[in-house]
């Protein structure tokens, strides 16, 4: 909250301990929501459970400890999950990006990291193996949506792989050859400075040079 406060962004408390059961608790929370235009709704290992209305569906993702559908679901969180994976002996163990339904740990999976399980492990050095992970990961997902390079199709999280640029692909558009040819430069040098100039958000366009890219029309 702190920090949030120090860079301008806005805060809310919304105590669970308030409210008499999980309806309640997840109008409060939706009610705060409300006052902003709500493109993404990050829960970043969030306890409690909340019931996600109808217009925030697809909006809201959430991070697993462990490698769903293994070792998850109700009362599994934090330290108890990577006490149960080394109890059961599992060779793997990691983390689960995934968009949040009204099911614990149901939702279609966006993203997952894997770290081995070691002989000597506890749930300690496990756990901070897989947060590692969850560094990366989370924030890989976040990108990826702000890109609009996800769709969800059923249970499963499929990925655009036509890179936009911009956050709104205007009409109409022109590919990547067709402006380098216009400008007069080398297509794979337009790609590094357009990998440079989105801050490396998308690394595709120096690594994957099949990929389509649409830009705005210039000019």
């Amino acid at each position: 909250l702190d920090r949030a406060r120090k860079h301008g962004i806005p805060t809310a408390v919304v105590p669970y301990s308030n409210y008499k059961n999980v309806d309640a608790f997840s109008q409060a929370i939706t009610a705060e929501l409300d006052k902003y235009p709500v493109d993404l709704i990050s829960l970043a290992g969030f306890v409690h459970f909340y019931k996600i209305p109808e217009k925030y569906k697809g909006k809201v993702m959430n991070i697993h400890p462990g490698l769903i559908p293994a070792f998850c679901g109700h009362n599994y969180y934090g330290k108890k999950v990577h006490e149960a994976v080394i109890n059961y002996g599992a060779k793997v163990s990691g983390c689960t990006v995934h968009f949040a339904d009204n099911v614990y740990d149901n939702g279609p999976i966006i993203i997952q990291r894997t770290v081995p399980v070691l002989e000597d492990d506890t749930p300690e050095s496990l756990a901070a193996r897989v947060f590692h992970e969850e560094c990366e990961a989370y924030p890989e997902a976040i990108r990826l949506f702000a890109a609009g390079r996800l769709k969800i199709d059923g249970k499963i999280v499929k990925e655009n792989m036509d890179i936009k640029v911009t956050k709104v692909a205007l009409e109409p558009v022109w590919y990547l050859p067709g402006i380098a040819k216009r400008l007069g430069v080398d297509e794979g040098e337009l790609r590094k400075i357009l990998f440079q100039e989105t801050g490396g958000m998308f690394p595709e366009l120096v690594t994957r040079p099949d990929l389509k890219v649409m830009l705005p029309p210039i000019g």
